[in-house]
């Protein structure tokens, strides 16, 4: 089942798809697509302490 039919069989206005290089927030009554970007950052990330 595609997502925006299952988006629509659930009473959801929208579903959210990823892939590597952006996500897409997909309008399940329309043809709407918002197109993001995104990068990784290791900024607030917790640092491993070595054992011992």
């Amino acid at each position: 089942m595609p997502r925006r039919a299952l988006g629509r069989r659930f009473g959801q206005d929208a579903v959210f798809a990823w892939t590597p290089g952006a996500w897409r927030v997909l309008a399940c009554a329309t043809g709407a697509v918002s197109v993001s970007g995104w990068a990784a950052s290791a900024r607030g990330r917790a640092r491993s302490r070595p054992a011992g």
